[in-house]
Parts: structure tokens; C-alpha cells; sequence
């Protein structure tokens, strides 16, 4: 399954996490780091669901299936602002 992000979302890195910016719609949605860090492997990663699990799990030392959730968890949010859609 891949993550597509929606055209049009912009992002800025702070010191403490990312602004996403979506420039149809001017809404600005803050992330900590490691939300940040998630949204940076979907970009890398092309969406890759798995790809990006992988490398959190690596990032932060903690097991595939915490990634794996913890990726469920802000997935189901950033698809609800309407910043991605799954693919399948």
C-alpha cells in the first residue's frame, strides 16, 4: 500500500518538528519531530508504507510493529486534514 501525499502541501523544517502548508486551501498544520520525521519518509520514500515503517523503526530503535502503528495512527490524521490518500 503506498501513502500519496496531495498535491499542493508545502513543508518548512523548525528547529522542534515541520509546518505543513497546503496551498489550496491556506491551512497550516504543525508537526513534532517525529511526525516530521514520518512525513519526511513518505516524501522519500515515495509512499512506500513499509519503506517508511522501516525507517522509523531504524530512526528511533524500536520495533516494526510500533512503526507500523505509530505510522496507522498519524496516517489516519493526515488523511483526515486531507494532506494524503492511501493507494493500493
Amino acid at each position: 500500500m503506498r501513502i500519496i501525499t496531495e498535491s499542493g502541501v508545502h513543508t518548512t523544517t523548525l528547529d522542534d518538528g515541520s509546518l505543513l502548508v497546503v496551498s489550496r486551501t491556506g491551512k497550516v498544520f504543525r508537526a513534532n519531530p517525529t511526525a516530521a520525521a514520518m512525513w519526511n519518509a513518505i516524501v522519500e520514500s515515495d509512499g512506500d508504507a513499509d519503506q517508511v515503517a522501516e525507517a522509523i523503526a531504524n530512526r528511533y530503535d524500536i520495533p516494526g510493529e510500533r512503526a507500523r502503528s505509530d505510522l496507522a495512527m498519524l496516517a489516519g490524521a493526515l488523511r483526515h486534514a486531507q494532506l494524503i490518500r492511501w493507494q493500493s
